[in-house]
């Protein structure tokens, strides 16, 4: 029970605070942060200056909680090359025997040959789960 009446005492404190000077000067952000299957947060905020900012967050920035979410990226994958077999023809020649007759002559052989494609970088969209987090979020005025 005793904790329960310092969070009482803190928030009739920091509500007071709020109150004694003008609106546009400070204000008082509370908020809760659930994430699926995990605790619960509780977020209190005291912000001195401009409404919309909370100082001494990076440059006149506010904090604001980005939930967990599915994302698509980009990323470069290495596809191994490929080997083919094609089949090379026999090679004929004409040639002349002794006697001056005009007769098909073998050159090479017909025969298997190995072709190898080389490896290549592909880029491929990817979806991915992004942890929830807090970001800065720069306010103009």
């Amino acid at each position: 029970m005793i904790p329960m009446l310092r969070h009482f005492a803190l928030f009739t404190i920091l509500g007071l605070g709020a109150l004694a000077a003008p609106a546009t000067a400070q204000g008082l952000a509370l908020g809760l942060h659930k994430q699926l299957g995990k605790q619960v947060d509780l977020e209190l905020r005291y912000v001195v200056g401009r409404p919309g900012y909370a100082y001494g967050h990076g440059r006149g920035g506010m904090q604001q909680w980005v939930p967990g979410h599915y994302a698509c990226v980009e990323q470069r994958y290495w596809v191994p090359g490929t080997c083919e077999q094609v089949w090379v023809p026999a090679r004929y020649e004409l040639d002349y025997d002794p006697c001056g007759r005009a007769y098909r002559r073998l050159v090479c052989a017909g025969h298997w040959q190995t072709i190898e494609q080389p490896g290549h970088w592909e880029t491929r969209e990817v979806r991915q789960w992004v942890e929830g987090h807090w970001e800065v979020r720069h306010v103009r005025g």
